[in-house]
Parts: structure tokens; C-alpha cells; sequence
């Protein structure tokens, strides 16, 4: 009985991990494809993740299928784009974010 249990539990776990797979990429600004730290990517309804001084970031746990990643960082326009995450694998995703603009008296200026 307990080996039987104890299978039961393993079969459920992989069957659950089946379903999940990690996201992972780099962030750039799309004028100087530098890195960017301090962006915040969240893709579906997983925890928000915070990427690091060269940009890179890395979601687990998220569902398999259709998602929506999201990334934002003041000074930016947000980004999101619907990606397919693979089930049981890492999907590639790299962001390019534009920098917002304020224009007074027709000179643009670094929000």
C-alpha cells in the first residue's frame, strides 16, 4: 500500500509538470539593444519577475499554451505579445523596448 502511494504521488507530479514550462529571455532597448535591468515581466497569471542588470530574466511554472507576456519599466512603453509556452520545456523570448518620448517646443525629451 505505501509503494503504491508513493507512485500515485509521482505519476501526479510529473503530470503537473507536464503542463508547466519556463519562459526565459533578454530585455533590450530597441535603439541601443543594450540590456536593460530593473524591467518587470510577468507572462499569464504567473509572479511578476524583475530582470537583471543585462536584462535576462527567467519565469517558471507557467502553463503551457497561448500566454501573454508583459514587460514594463518607467520610461518605456509597455510591451506584451501572446507567445506559446511548451509544456515541460524553456521558450525563448526576447523583448525590445522602445523609450517614451515628451515633446515640448518641438524638442523631444527622455521621459
Amino acid at each position: 500500500l505505501l509503494g503504491f502511494a508513493a507512485e500515485s504521488v509521482l505519476v501526479t507530479m510529473e503530470v503537473g509538470e507536464e503542463n508547466l514550462g519556463t519562459v526565459e529571455g533578454y530585455v533590450y532597448d530597441r535603439a541601443t539593444n543594450d540590456g536593460l535591468g530593473g524591467v518587470m515581466v510577468q507572462c499569464g497569471s504567473t509572479s511578476i519577475v524583475v530582470t537583471i542588470p543585462s536584462g535576462h530574466y527567467s519565469i517558471i511554472n507557467v502553463p503551457s499554451g497561448t500566454q501573454t507576456i508583459y514587460a514594463t519599466k518607467p520610461g518605456y512603453y509597455d510591451y506584451s505579445a501572446e507567445i506559446t509556452v511548451a509544456s515541460g520545456l524553456a521558450t525563448a523570448h526576447d523583448i525590445y523596448m522602445e523609450q517614451e518620448y515628451i515633446i515640448l517646443n518641438s524638442s523631444p525629451l527622455l521621459r
